[in-house]
């Protein structure tokens, strides 16, 4: 699989994945989108100390670096599940300019992605990061998860991770309120999450895209 560094137009990295005509973030604000999708719009909300997130497309390691610094800002606590059928190289992985935005937190960001592939380590006294190559379709996930991180590629480029099928299995492993954001509005994906049970809302969208979801296991 060939996969290309791009720079987005905040200065943070992205990768271009020829197979899927894609880039692993906006092109827009990689760093940005991650911040206003997952961050502001998802983390931020859920109410408790102890919190289990679950990551459906580790791709860079941005999402999981950020929560990591948003957990130590906020004093919580986070176990942390990511799946990822394609792992990136460590040949591209040491090209990304995300240390850049938090230099003192440089350290963990490597030890992010040198947690080997299906263990699960502690990054920090918070932090329990469990990295999963595997394909969600047919896996079993290990956790009850008060949050979700919904990053695969575009229902265009990968139908089969964005169906009722997936959302069920997802829906039936998150806890009572617990929230599912991800940057894709189209009708396919608003109509599998509405039939397996959750409540959606569309909100405005980071630079670039006019709308996100957020979902609630009401």
């Amino acid at each position: 699989m060939q996969r290309i560094l791009k720079t987005s137009e905040d200065g943070s990295s992205t990768v271009y994945s020829e197979q899927t005509g894609e880039t692993y973030h906006s092109i827009h604000g990689a760093y940005t989108e991650s911040m206003h999708v997952f961050i502001n719009n998802g983390l931020s909300l859920v109410k408790s100390n102890k919190i289990n997130v679950l990551e459906i497309g580790f791709g860079t390691g941005l999402n999981a670096w950020l929560s990591y610094i948003y957990a130590i800002n906020k004093g919580l606590e986070i176990s942390y599940d990511a799946y990822e059928l394609y792992p990136l190289p460590f040949s591209l992985v040491n090209l990304l300019t995300y240390k850049d935005i938090y230099p003192e937190k440089q350290e963990k960001f490597e030890l992010i992605h040198s947690v080997p592939w299906e263990t699960t380590a502690k990054i920090d006294h918070n932090f329990y990061l469990s990295k999963k190559c595997s394909d969600i379709t047919v896996c079993t996930f290990n956790g009850i998860y008060d949050m979700v991180y919904f990053d695969a590629f575009s229902p265009d480029s990968q139908p089969e991770m964005w169906t009722g099928k997936v959302f069920e299995k997802i829906f039936q492993d998150m806890n009572h309120e617990g929230i599912l954001t991800t940057y894709c509005v189209k009708g396919i994906v608003k109509r599998a999450l509405k039939e397996v049970g959750f409540k959606i809302e569309v909100l405005p969208g980071p630079p670039g895209k006019r709308h996100m979801l957020r979902a609630w296991k009401m």
